[in-house]
């Protein structure tokens, strides 16, 4: 009797640790969506409007929106749906990009301009009209260290928002680069027709310039050599 009444005793200190466990593992979501949570997706501080975007509402400030975008002042005084409107969707934006995009115009949630968020950053303040993020970006892509790894969607960004000068740089970097790394490159990243055939215009004439060069030092040795027989 006593080692049954013990055997219980067990069995039920052990239900008991096993439904404290799943307590807390149905806790870590809960945790993780809180986290994750992005900082519009609340009312705060007297927000007066949504902006929808995929399956995300982003609570922004009308002011704050016309402040920095033309596209947006107008859209606001306009006599069209989104002068009154407590939610405009965005469609055929993406998301993560909106949100990048927003933060930019709040100081406390500002994050840095990167390789991973520029070509979007560019993207959305030339379409809104935005200048100082914009220009932002732009200097951000000048003070880039072009390398092989960037090069060509950097030459792409340069092309499209007409960066002469970083295009530029992109250009003698893969006049240099091999063929091989150049082609890879170009099929990763859907490079362009344009650029593609002024890639290897680029790369024909360095070799018609080195051969250039060297066909008049060839051609003296092989006079040398038919002196010396």
């Amino acid at each position: 009797m006593a080692s049954n009444s013990r055997r219980d005793h067990e069995k039920k200190d052990a239900e008991e640790s096993g439904n404290r466990d799943q307590n807390v593992n149905d806790e870590k979501p809960v945790e993780n969506e809180v986290a994750e949570k992005q900082p519009f997706a609340e009312p705060w501080e007297d927000s007066d409007l949504i902006l929808a975007v995929e399956d995300k509402k982003f609570h922004v400030h009308r002011l704050i929106l016309s402040m920095n975008s033309p596209v947006f002042k107008t859209m606001f005084k306009s006599g069209f749906q989104e002068a009154t409107s407590k939610e405009i969707p965005l469609p055929e934006k993406k998301a993560n990009e909106v949100l990048d995009f927003l933060k930019q115009f709040y100081i406390q949630e500002r994050e840095e301009i990167t390789m991973e968020n520029v070509e979007h950053l560019l993207k959305l303040t030339d379409e809104y009209q935005v200048k100082p993020i914009f220009d932002s970006c732009v200097k951000f892509l000048e003070k880039q260290q072009i390398e092989e790894g960037n090069v060509m969607k950097i030459l792409i960004l340069a092309t499209l928002y007409k960066l002469e000068n970083v295009r530029q740089g992109c250009l003698d970097l893969l006049k240099n680069m091999k063929l091989q790394s150049i082609l890879k490159g170009a099929q990763q990243q859907d490079l362009d027709k344009e650029n593609l055939q002024t890639i290897l215009s680029q790369r024909t004439e360095r070799l018609e310039t080195f051969l250039d060069d060297l066909y008049p030092q060839f051609m003296e040795n092989e006079l040398e050599n038919s002196h010396g027989k």
